[in-house]
């Protein structure tokens, strides 16, 4: 430690270095209690007399022949945290089935693999478990998992699931082990140093050069945890920032301000006190002239998170402030920062010109308000903003999910005395384009990074949750960015979509108007009433927490129900699991089309598919566009029989094999169906195509479509009568019915 420091003056500099390693203790036990927090009490179940089976077979799989591993010292209490949300929310336990290992994968092939607690996904296990039965796995060990080599320098190594619990339709949840190991299609590993804060690191050797996709890989939950990085990328934005003092030791990239509301000074060797000292009464004097009157220090790196060593100080208060950064440089690790910022003026209780009316929940001037918006990517590669929640805290020390009760924008607002809906719903907009704009930044960025700067060819960033607090500038409501979270960021976002759909499910029974606006307050106070206690609300109303603000005009067009919030995610998910799973696949296609059909051929040489063409047109514009090209001539679909023979043989000769064979062209449809029956190919038979091409057909198919189904309608309702006219003649059977 002390070859970080120098000083002319060795007096002052041991007296300093006592000081730095006095307090670097502090910030170990501070570190400590969080871990301590996070490995036991935060996974544990609140329920003291369990009404669910404990004896479940938690160990590792049968194939290792292994004792537990000793990370898994909190599995039990996983799998009682699992089992307590379940029985709270109105699912079934998990059935124990790893007895009898299972043999048949889901129809889909889709295995997306949540190494982690339940604690942070579970919202988006059930959500996924829903659009997907079977393809959402939660892996409560690292043992339950193998890596295996794929013998390939670009993909070394494939991720198999060897036992999990499973996610269904209707919410119910399965322990089952796979007699034939899953290939993992999607990876989500939060048993990581930077998303534990150091508690938990041994998944961190299974996502090494692994093949699959995945979400934020260890690098990229570096690079977007970093709180100066992200900073710059909200300016690029144009999202408002504060004005920010920012010391990085020994930092791994190259930023610059692009504004100059940040000032950066990288420590390359020694920290050099009397430099710190400068920094810090220059950039404070600064801020004292702008009438500033508080700043906020506080580390930015993978041990700390929740608010840890976060600290308010007085813009006058210099001395104490540079002691604050001195010891918290003494602690952090290479790469990691200190941040001293202007502390934003929090939203205050605007005055109307109605002096005597108070929403009956409004916040005094000791409270401040703090956002998370929850940003997506979505299966096209947009960045859609889903949930916008808001916690509610004193302001003289952090807010964060610790210390506030989850609500809506738009009724922390109403609380704030902001009634002119516009104004409301202007904010809204504008916190969610900047949010999504934020994403977008990174995942433009991101598509510069080699591979080796990702962490995994397929590591992208798919998720993040955007931290802001909303503060009054020229009479006008401006949200500024205070920092962005990497993809463990969905533990609030999740709290809120569990509380507003068990609301939704209560109302639903109320029998007027007046009931259900009762049972919504009380139900608040369920979970406002701790916060109550603590002093983080002022009077003796309860707050309606949960009040359903208008949906977005966005792309998110969620109901609030548990996992809205998330189905960009779980659709970006889904779409990149089936994507991996075609890389490599051989799939024979009948007939080009038209030009306009061009944009397959690219979709499909992009996604890794290897496209055999078969054409009549020897000149096709296609020809170059695929992986080989066959000329045949079928345009007399008269005698597709007898083509698909050939086409057949044609592929026997050529020792040609496909994955499956299918037609982006009409008229070609019919005869694909034959080739793909013949190759024993996943597809529609000859007589569905048929049935489906000939509009006559698929009436009279109808027509015989006449019994009771207790779900639908009859299908004859759907159709009409089909007559075949050869002549002028045949018209009168017709006219006579």
């Amino acid at each position: 430690m002390e070859s970080r420091w120098s000083l002319s003056n060795d007096t002052l500099a041991v007296h300093e270095k006592t000081s730095l390693a006095v307090n670097g203790n502090l910030i170990d036990s501070e570190i400590k209690r969080k871990q301590n927090s996070f490995g036991h009490e935060y996974s544990k179940a609140l329920c003291k007399n369990t009404t669910w089976s404990t004896d479940v077979n938690l160990d590792p799989p049968k194939v290792w022949s292994k004792d537990r591993p000793e990370g898994d010292k909190n599995i039990e209490e996983y799998y009682n945290c699992l089992q307590y949300t379940l029985f709270e929310t109105g699912f079934p336990e998990t059935i124990d089935r790893s007895s009898f290992p299972r043999k048949k994968h889901n129809v889909e092939q889709v295995t997306v693999a949540f190494l982690s607690s339940p604690v942070e996904c579970i919202g988006t296990l059930l959500a996924g478990g829903r659009r997907l039965p079977d393809g959402f796995h939660l892996i409560l060990s690292p043992s339950w998992m193998s890596k295996v080599a794929t013998n390939t320098d670009e993909d070394p190594f494939s991720l198999f699931v060897d036992k999990a619990i499973t996610f269904h339709r209707d919410g119910s949840t399965y322990l089952d082990e796979f007699e034939f190991p899953r290939r993992v299609t999607y990876f989500v590993n939060y048993m990581t140093t930077c998303v534990t804060g150091g508690v938990r690191n041994d998944g961190e050797k299974l996502e090494e050069s692994i093949n699959c996709p995945m979400s934020s890989s260890i690098q990229l939950c570096d690079l977007v945890d970093d709180k100066v990085w992200t900073r710059t990328v909200m300016e690029m934005t144009g999202m408002e920032t504060p004005d920010t003092l920012a010391f990085r030791l020994k930092p791994k990239r190259n930023i610059k301000s692009i504004t100059g509301k940040m000032v950066i000074y990288d420590i390359i060797e020694d920290v050099n006190i009397e430099t710190i000292d400068n920094y810090v009464k220059s950039f404070l004097s600064k801020l004292s002239m702008t009438g500033k009157m508080k700043v906020v220090v506080k580390p930015s790196g993978p041990r700390f998170f929740g608010s840890v060593m976060v600290s308010y100080h007085q813009v006058s208060e210099v001395t104490s402030v540079v002691d604050t950064v001195l010891n918290l440089l003494a602690d952090i690790d290479d790469g990691s920062s200190v941040l001293v910022e202007a502390a934003v003026e929090h939203l205050k209780y605007q005055q109307t010109s109605h002096s005597d009316y108070r929403h009956p929940c409004a916040a005094d001037d000791t409270l401040g308000v703090r956002l998370r918006a929850t940003v997506c990517r979505d299966h096209d590669n947009k960045a859609v903003t889903t949930l916008i929640c808001c916690g509610i805290a004193p302001v003289d020390k952090p807010i964060n999910g610790d210390n506030t009760v989850c609500q809506t924008l738009d009724t922390t607002l109403l609380a704030y005395n902001i009634r002119n809906k516009e104004i409301r719903m202007k904010l809204e907009h504008g916190i969610r384009e900047k949010s999504e704009a934020l994403l977008q930044a990174i995942m433009e960025y991101e598509k510069q990074l080699t591979v080796q700067e990702k962490g995994s060819k397929r590591a992208q960033t798919d998720l993040i949750g955007v931290d802001i607090i909303v503060t009054m500038k020229d009479h006008e409501l401006v949200p500024v960015g205070i920092e962005v979270n990497s993809h463990d960021c969905m533990i609030n976002c999740q709290k809120f979509d569990f509380m507003t759909s068990v609301l939704t499910n209560t109302s639903s029974l109320c029998k007027d108007e007046s009931s259900k606006i009762f049972g919504q307050q009380n139900y608040s106070m369920l979970h406002a009433g701790k916060a109550k206690q603590n002093g983080f609300y002022n009077n003796g109303f309860q707050p309606k927490i949960i009040e359903l603000s208008e949906k977005s005009r966005g792309r998110y067009q969620g109901d609030f129900v548990s996992g809205e919030s998330v189905s960009p995610l779980v659709r970006t998910m889904i779409t990149r699991s089936q994507e991996f799973i075609m890389i490599g696949k051989r799939v024979l296609v009948i007939g080009a089309g038209g030009y306009a059909k061009r944009n397959i051929w690219h979709a499909a040489k992009k996604h890794g598919i290897v496209v055999i063409l078969i054409d009549s047109n020897c000149h096709s514009y296609a020809k170059e566009m695929v992986y080989k090209f066959i000329h045949y001539d079928f345009n007399n679909h008269t005698i597709d029989e007898q083509h698909a023979c050939n086409i057949f043989d044609e592929l026997q000769k050529q020792n040609i094999r496909v994955d499956g064979c299918l037609a982006f062209w009409e008229d070609c449809v019919p005869l694909a169906a034959l080739v793909s029956e013949r190759l024993k190919t996943n597809g529609s038979s000859f007589e569905a195509a048929m049935n489906a091409k000939k509009k006559s057909r698929t009436y009279n198919i109808l027509r015989t479509c006449n019994s009771d189904i207790p779900h639908w309608s009859r299908a004859v309702l759907y159709s009409s009568y089909i007559h075949q006219i050869s002549d002028s003649s045949g018209w009168q059977p017709i006219l006579n019915e």
